[in-house]
């Protein structure tokens, strides 16, 4: 997990269809150096969460060359 990953927040009592969508915006290791805590921005805000509550989104950035990251104008 790095800052910048988007992850779902699991939260009881709702389905895993229904969980908010957040971005990782930092990092924090505990004593042995392993990532045990990331604070998120959701929609409605910023939030702490242990890293167990957090399903990371296997999501690739797009290339630079990427056809979606080209201008009209190019």
């Amino acid at each position: 997990m790095a800052v910048g990953d988007l992850v779902l927040v699991k939260t009881d009592g709702l389905s895993p269809t229904t969980w908010p969508l957040a971005r990782v915006v930092a990092v924090h290791p505990g004593p042995d150096g392993l990532i045990r805590v990331a604070t998120l921005k959701t929609q409605t805000g910023e939030m702490k969460r242990p890293i167990v509550r957090i399903v990371h989104l296997p999501i690739d950035p797009l290339p630079d060359n990427s056809p979606a990251n080209s201008t009209i104008n190019d």
